[in-house]
């Protein structure tokens, strides 16, 4: 189990991968580096691309590195807003995929629990992203905790209950935004996921070696966060914490006394 952001944690095979070819991997970046400020400089250069003399021998060790990172699961956070039922629930069952049931019957179960008025139900399930959105069929992790700390990205999730696919339609509608500000509280869910089904835009192993160059001051272009998600449910013996608003530890890993707006 790997935590991005304590390479103690990482596999010592994979960090004799990385170390051993640390070398070539600063001569990669370091000729993509003067390529791109030659480009910026000259029009005609961005025509055709100077092969790099250090590519052939990166794609070896990012495919050495990306298949030991297949092996491992990652520590990701899910960043939500939950009723103290739902925490609970993704405690004992694990973390579900977005799909058209999971996010009707939260609404359901909150109309009986009489968080929500039934015209908001209503509205809600008539109009959402819930079935064919950009989110469907997914659960969405930062793998960095200083993401945690970004309070632009991530203070609208904790902000309104139900997650993007639900709120993302609803925050300035003037009846059911407040409604869903009021339900539930901020939770992080921590959850050890399996770096295999994680999509991420790019290899998981190539997010792992920009961690790793990034650590060693060795710019990548690319920066060293990394986002993604799952498509499979995530098990319950996968989760590791469900923190609460309150515990002292979502302060810590959100830095939420440098927040500018109050979370409630």
């Amino acid at each position: 189990m790997m935590r991005l952001d304590d390479e103690a944690t990482w596999p010592g095979h994979l960090l004799r991968c990385l170390d051993d070819g640390l070398p070539l991997l600063r001569g990669y970046e370091r000729e993509r580096a003067a390529w791109d400020r030659r480009c910026e400089e000259e029009v005609m250069a961005r025509v055709g691309r100077d092969p790099n003399p250090h590519a052939e021998g990166r794609a070896a060790v990012l495919a050495a590195c990306h298949d030991i990172v297949l092996g491992c699961r990652i520590v990701g956070y899910h960043c939500t807003r939950l009723t103290e039922g739902e925490a609970v629930a993704i405690e004992r069952d694990g973390l579900r995929t977005l799909t058209p049931e999971l996010f009707e019957g939260r609404i359901e179960r909150a109309l009986a629990l009489g968080l929500i008025e039934r015209g908001v139900a209503e509205t809600i399930i008539a109009k959402n992203d819930g079935r064919d959105g950009s989110r469907a069929g997914m659960a969405w992790f930062v793998f960095r905790t200083r993401d945690l700390a970004d309070e632009g990205g991530v203070i609208r999730l904790f902000s309104s209950w139900g997650g993007e696919a639900l709120y993302g339609r609803y925050e300035d509608h003037n009846t059911v935004g407040p409604a869903l500000a009021r339900i539930g509280r901020p939770y992080i869910v921590e959850a050890a996921v399996p770096a295999a089904g994680i999509e991420t835009h790019c290899d998981v192993g190539e997010r792992v070696m920009r961690v790793y160059l990034e650590r060693r001051e060795i710019r990548t272009g690319h920066g060293n966060g990394m986002q993604g998600y799952v498509r499979e449910d995530v098990p319950s013996d996968a989760i590791l914490r469900v923190i609460r608003r309150d515990d002292p530890e979502f302060e810590r890993l959100t830095l939420l006394d440098t927040w500018r707006s109050r979370l409630a």
